[in-house]
């Protein structure tokens, strides 16, 4: 699954929908999809964190589609630019403002981001918070770590999800040889 970013958009996308499935200009990049009965995946367009990323066709979409995914236990929401971090972006007002409530009412139990190019893992009105961005550009230093995070550091990472029928879904942060240095579990409600 990817969520375009934006380092992915100059000028207006066009690599982004020839590499990954939007062929069609003006085709909203924003999607969700199941996998298996326990986990929903909900990606959006969330580039900058601007008023405009925020338009009312994607945010019906949003609202349509978490109340949809209302009975299905784990719900992900994946895009770029985080509401909160430690990292140089730091806390994204308008994103807050957008997303904070939805996350609350629709139980989301994961957002994923990037933007800040670090690890971290903040939690923030029971929602697991975790920015990614350690995958291959010049890595931030987090000078001012807050109080909502759980683990934060600046070096190359990446994360695997696993979800079992019988115990739940998990995740493992992963230096690049394998080595786990942060884990969280969420056992089935």
């Amino acid at each position: 699954m990817t969520a375009i970013g934006n380092h992915d958009n100059r000028p207006g996308e066009p690599l982004y929908r020839k590499y990954f499935a939007f062929r069609t200009p003006g085709e909203p990049l924003y999607y969700s999809f199941n996998y298996t009965a326990l986990l929903h995946v909900l990606v959006l367009r969330i580039m900058y964190g601007q008023e405009s990323d925020f338009t009312t066709e994607m945010m019906s979409f949003v609202n349509t589609d978490l109340t949809a995914s209302a009975v299905i236990p784990f719900k992900v929401l994946v895009f770029h630019c985080p509401l909160i971090s430690s990292g140089f972006f730091g806390i994204n007002q308008v994103v807050m403002d957008h997303m904070r409530s939805l996350l609350a009412t629709y139980n989301v139990t994961v957002v994923i981001t990037g933007h800040d190019h670090h690890y971290e893992r903040l939690i923030l009105d029971e929602t697991t918070h975790l920015v990614i961005g350690g995958g291959g550009g010049l890595l931030d230093p987090c000078h001012n770590v807050l109080a909502e995070t759980q683990a934060v550091g600046s070096f190359p990472h990446y994360v695997r999800f696993h979800v079992d029928p019988a115990r739940g879904m998990s995740y493992e942060a992963l230096l690049p040889d394998g080595t786990v240095f942060d884990a969280t579990y969420f056992p089935l409600p």
